[in-house]
């Protein structure tokens, strides 16, 4: 079973692992029920920002069949790195996101992070 983290908590996390990925740039990342906004001007692409961005994401849609799906991160032993852990994705629903289970790396946790949703915006 995982532990839940609230949006707000999952916030301080990103902006810890933002700034130690990406030095000199200046984020910013605001909450907003269960969603998550991070934006900067100029640096990093929003590919680099997403491929980090995306573990702390609790869930995602599916628009090929109108459907949520929910999943898990792991809490790496700095307190603040998260990777992708787990979730059903939407195959077994006739859906086009594919479910995955990754193993716990060492010393980590299984969480659900807060925010269902983060989007990333590049100025």
């Amino acid at each position: 079973m995982s532990r839940s983290l609230s949006t707000p908590e999952t916030a301080k996390m990103v902006r810890k692992r933002l700034k130690a990925d990406f030095p000199g740039v200046k984020f910013r990342v605001r909450s907003d029920g269960s969603a998550m906004n991070i934006s900067w001007v100029d640096g990093p692409t929003t590919k680099m920002v997403d491929a980090v961005a995306g573990a702390y994401s609790g869930g995602g849609f599916d628009g090929s069949i109108d459907m949520s799906y929910y999943t898990t991160s792991y809490l790496l032993a700095d307190g603040f790195t998260m990777v992708d852990g787990n979730s059903g994705g939407t195959e077994n629903s006739m859906g086009c996101a594919p479910a995955y289970k990754n193993e716990i790396p060492e010393g980590a946790e299984e969480v659900s992070p807060g925010p269902k949703f983060v989007f990333t915006r590049r100025e």
